[in-house]
């Protein structure tokens, strides 16, 4: 019988927290962008834009003028500031200058020190040169392409490992994955391990929302697993199949309850542990993740569901078929929207502390109970939060969440 302890030391000992690797805007389009400002910043550009409302998007003040249409080449020297870049463009000579603008056949005026910005975004990737050269006005999409830039560079933006079609994906992702540390919130695990064990819900996940990907939602899935090997050959089946997305792993522990009816409660390890949380009931803690994903379209985004289905989900009567390794009868992944007849809705029931959440995934008609119950543990604590979203999950999740087998 194993001991009634807390989480295991060597769980802190086996990981590390890593950073994901953030982006810039280039990585999707502007009218992507558009809907990523929108939706995370709540930023809306008008037809014509003032220096004011651009200094105000990008969290700075330029401290001039403010009330001119602002061109495409100041908002560029803005970003390269907003994108805490400043010292390093001031660093720039001017022969360092002349060689960045030499291959767009364009002479700078060196005793400008705006040039010495304007260089720094071109080399940095932030700012489209051909753009800095025509010296437009700013347009709303070229606006959105700058606030993404600068927020990324600062880790406000994605976050992810690369693209599913880069040759070195696996190698990020493997290292990712065996140097997160798994998530652990002794007042969250305390909450759901009294919520599983008094059959208000069947398990529990908690996450470090430190690691949250970011992903313009409209074009993005999230995949959750426990198998480094079958993330590996997941992106590679994506890749096989000519889809290119953005990729990140963002950690979670998950926690239900063992049945000793499945064996005796096996050797601990450091990413799966039983442990004795009542008399003679067993919790099961496993170190699990989510693979977040942003695709290029949304026909890409569609065929991801068919793709799991032939090539990742077990089926009776198909013993012989060949799949990826570590398929699941019961595959789990969701968009936060309806993306049609292959995903259903469902709630995700969420806990707030800190850095931390605890989610619990239910059938609608099961979340007011939960919500309920969540609500009057959490009274007498102002550091919790509560909230349910609206999440569209694969029908074979859907089906396990109404107790079927497969």
């Amino acid at each position: 019988m194993i001991k009634k302890t807390r989480l295991p030391v060597v769980l802190l000992i086996f990981s590390i927290f890593l950073t994901a690797f953030a982006g810039f805007s280039q990585t999707a389009s502007a009218e992507v962008n558009l809907r990523y400002v929108a939706e995370y910043y709540g930023i809306e550009f008008a037809d014509e834009i003032t220096v004011r409302a651009f200094e105000e998007a990008l969290g700075i003040e330029d401290g001039e003028n403010g009330e001119e249409l602002i061109s495409y080449s100041r908002a560029a020297v803005m970003t390269v500031v907003a994108a805490d870049m400043e010292e390093l463009a001031l660093t720039y000579s001017p022969e360092k200058i002349n060689a960045v603008f030499k291959a767009l056949d364009f002479e700078p005026d060196t005793d400008d020190h705006s040039v010495n910005y304007l260089a720094a975004a071109i080399d940095l990737g932030l700012a489209d040169p051909k753009k800095i050269i025509s010296n437009e006005k700013l347009a709303p999409a070229d606006a959105a392409n700058l606030v993404v830039a600068a927020r990324s560079v600062t880790g406000g933006a994605r976050n992810y490992l690369g693209r599913t079609d880069d040759s070195d994906i696996y190698g990020k992702l493997a290292f990712a994955f065996k140097n997160h540390l798994m998530p652990s919130n002794e007042e969250l695990i305390q909450l759901g391990n009294k919520a599983v064990m008094e059959k208000i819900t069947t398990g529990y996940n908690v996450r470090d929302n430190r690691f949250k990907s970011n992903f313009e939602s409209e074009l993005s899935i999230c995949y959750g697993h426990s198998n480094l090997k079958h993330a590996l050959q997941l992106v590679g089946l994506l890749r096989s199949e000519g889809i290119s997305a953005l990729v990140n792993i963002e950690p979670k522990v998950s926690a239900y309850e063992y049945l000793l009816d499945w064996g005796p409660v096996p050797d601990p390890f450091p990413t799966y542990f039983v442990l004795e949380e009542g008399e003679d009931f067993y919790i099961a803690y496993a170190f699990e993740y989510d693979l977040l994903f942003e695709f290029a379209n949304k026909e890409d985004r569609d065929r991801f569901d068919e793709i799991v289905v032939a090539y990742a989900k077990k089926n009776t009567g198909e013993e012989g078929k060949a799949l990826i390794a570590g398929a699941w009868w019961q595959p789990f992944y969701f968009s936060v929207l309806q993306l049609g007849d292959n995903y259903a809705k469902v709630s995700n029931n969420v806990v707030d502390f800190g850095i931390y959440s605890l989610h619990t995934s239910s059938l609608d008609e099961n979340s007011e109970k939960i919500q309920t119950w969540l609500a009057a543990e959490i009274r007498n604590n102002r550091d919790f939060s509560l909230k349910v979203e609206d999440q569209y999950v694969n029908m074979a999740f859907y089906r396990y969440l109404n107790g079927e087998s497969e």
